[in-house]
Formats: structure tokens, sequence, C-alpha cells
């Protein structure tokens, strides 16, 4: 976050097309805290606001000439298929996080989600964890199940193929972080081969608590998160420059400011090749801001963010296009 000299009085939209070495995200306007992320595209800068960038050192953030780049041939983008049910969640394991998980998932809609949640705590614990986190205001549907996860066969009872997300959690009970990451790991390879038995990969995220573990899942689809890592990064981020606190809480709100996934083929002609600055164009014409691409087929440097904008990225099926999007409440 930083303020540019001289922008003021030019539109969003065309200071964004003249730094060829960082994403300009949004603005943080005078004395208000709130950023605006991907705001409106005829927003006027004024000059106090400072602008908010995706960049490698704050020496890039400086602009220069319009990129004159044609935009590429386009496809109509796919239109967005409304759920027919409700996403179902699975759960394993128990700690402080799991009520601020269930409040954001209910801020998508109470009928959005069924989740199950299997766990060795007590139900009542749980439920006075509930009651104290979220009041009257939880009404997502959950389903307690109080059982030992890390027990032969539980898992497989579940029976996780017919879930649409699992997400296993690191538990706050064990004595040391290794074994929390043992019962993690041992559950997620259970999991992987019950999932394989039944030719279906739904979706699953594991918790982890020590970042050497990362290496036991080279290679697998699960997406794994290292949470004290994660909170580390924030909390220097931040600690180096305060401004950062507001644009992160923006990120991690359900609506938004959202980082979001679309197929590149869905805005781009399959088998072309294009700038990042092209998909720029292309994402801005939509209402979305590009941040970068991912091809899941590269586990090892698959995803990339802020680019060279003079790499041409030859479209393959599969490959995501990573974009900031504005999303609206159900009731907007």
């Amino acid at each position: 976050v930083r303020r540019v000299e001289g922008q003021d009085g030019q539109k969003f939209c065309e200071l964004g097309q003249r730094f060829a070495r960082a994403v300009l995200l949004g603005v943080i306007r005078g004395k208000d805290s709130q950023p605006l992320l991907n705001p409106d595209p005829e927003t006027v800068i004024e000059p106090e606001d400072m602008l908010v960038f995706l960049a490698q050192r704050h020496e890039d953030c400086v602009p220069g000439p319009r990129s004159d780049v044609p935009p590429p041939s386009v496809n109509a983008e796919y239109p967005l298929q409304p759920v027919a049910q409700a996403h179902r969640v699975l759960i394993l394991g128990w700690s402080r996080k799991v009520p601020a998980l269930l409040r954001e998932l209910a801020r998508f809609g109470a009928d959005s989600f069924e989740v199950d949640i299997v766990s060795g705590t007590p139900i009542a614990e749980r439920k006075v964890d509930l009651d104290r986190y979220l009041g009257s205001t939880m009404k997502l549907r959950v389903n307690h199940v109080e059982d030992g996860f890390a027990t032969p066969g539980v898992i497989e009872e579940r029976r996780p193929d017919q879930y649409d997300d699992i997400v296993v959690l690191a538990s706050e009970l064990l004595e040391d972080k290794e074994h929390a990451d043992a019962v993690s790991v041992a559950s997620a390879f259970r999991l992987r081969g019950c999932l394989s038995d039944q030719g279906r990969r739904s979706a699953v995220m594991v918790e982890l608590l020590d970042h050497e573990n990362l290496t036991l899942f080279q290679g697998g689809d699960e997406d794994v998160i290292v949470s004290p890592t994660v909170v580390s990064y924030v909390v220097s981020q931040v600690a180096l420059q305060r401004e950062l606190a507001p644009v992160f809480w923006e990120l991690t709100r359900p609506w938004g400011g959202q980082i979001v996934l679309r197929p590149a083929e869905s805005l781009v002609e399959p088998n072309s090749k294009v700038r990042f600055d092209q998909l720029q164009q292309v994402a801005a014409a939509r209402g979305d801001i590009a941040l970068g691409f991912w091809r899941p087929s590269d586990p090892d440097d698959g995803l990339v963010l802020n680019p060279d904008r003079d790499t041409e990225w030859s479209i393959e099926p599969g490959d995501e296009l990573v974009l900031l999007r504005s999303i609206k409440t159900p009731e907007s």
C-alpha cells in the first residue's frame, strides 16, 4: 500500500494499465481505513488516496506509459450454473476455528451448505462454543457426530465420496504439533484411499501445524494449509505496514473483493498464445482484475502471480485465471 504522487484525477481503469511490474488492486481513500478493492473502473483517483498493489517491491509500483498491446480473441464467458442442491461438507476434528468457519459458510446462505462434524469432542461442549461465538445467528444445517475419526473404520463409515468438500482440522487437544499432524496425515491418506476406491475426488483440505510435514503431500491432490505459517506471514506484513490489515480483512470476508479462479478457456480461445497484459484487458472488460494464472498440471511451479508482461502463455485445458472479483451479498 503506497501513495503514488501525481496520479490524482485519473480513472482507476486507465491508471491500472500503466504498471508493468505490479497489479493495481484498489484504493484506500483519505482517512477512511476501509479499502476499495476492484472499485468501479470509472473511480477517479483523489490526491490523498493510497493505492493497493500486488507487487514484489515498492519500486515496482511506478507508473509508466499505458500498454498498447491489442486484446486477444475472447470467448463469451461461461454462465455460472445455479446450485441445484446444498453443498455437502465433512469436517473431521474440532477446534476454536470451527465456529468462525461455520459463521463464514452461513453468510453464503443458510441453505447453501450441509455440514457434518465428526470429532471425539463432546457434542455438548461444541454447542457451548457455538452458542458463545454465534448466539442465535447460527442458521446453518449442522449434524454433530461424536466419534474419534482417527479410529479405523470411522472415516470409511461416513462415506466420504458423498461429500463435495472435506476439511481435516489439526487437533488442539493433543500434547504436541507432531502428534496432531500425525493424526491429520493418517486421516488424509485414508481419505485418499476411500475416494480413489469410489472413483471420485472430493475437494480435501488438510490443516497442518508443522511446515516440514508438507513434504508428505507432494504429488497429492489435497490442499494443505500450515495455519501457523499463514498467520505469521500476515502478522509480519501488517507489522511492516499496518495499512495492509484492512486489505487482508477485506480479502478474507465472504463478500466484497474476493480472489477467485475461472477456467482460462472460458475467456480466451483454447490453444491460443496470450500475454498477461492481454489477459488483464480481458478480465477488466468483465469487471475483474487479473492477478495471474494457475496451471494445475504443473504442481511444482503452476501458480504465477503478477507475471512478466512479455511472457507468452499458451492456453491448455485445465488452466485457470486468478482474478480479483467483487461479489455482492445475496441481499443486494
